[in-house]
């Protein structure tokens, strides 16, 4: 039932003679498969200079291939040096456990 302002209590009670809307359009993308790698959003907390490191590391590296390779180039986004730089602290912390540079940094603090 359509909304219909200013008729009060009315507005609940009367029959609307018009069918509801229907989409009559397709989306314009529609996934025909979902990839085997999808990857899933996640946010955290980083310190300023960290993102501001991280910006500039992705503004030389996407330099550095754009002399070497204009498709890897595009291939060089902040979530790839995230995501492989975790990686590898990941495996670091994995084959190391305490000498790992992870376990050394919270050791630090």
């Amino acid at each position: 039932m359509a909304k219909k302002s200013g008729l009060g209590t009315a507005a609940f009670f009367e029959q609307d003679d018009q069918p509801p809307h229907q989409r009559t359009s397709t989306p314009a993308h529609q996934p025909t498969s979902t990839p085997a790698s999808e990857n899933i959003k996640a946010t955290y907390y980083i310190h300023p200079a960290t993102a501001d490191d991280l910006e500039s590391a992705w503004v030389k590296l996407r330099r550095i291939m754009a002399g070497v390779d204009t498709h890897k180039r595009k291939l060089v986004t902040k979530s790839f040096l995230v995501e492989s730089a975790l990686r590898a602290a990941l495996d670091d912390l994995e084959q190391n456990g305490t000498d790992s540079m992870l376990a050394k940094e919270i050791a630090r603090l």
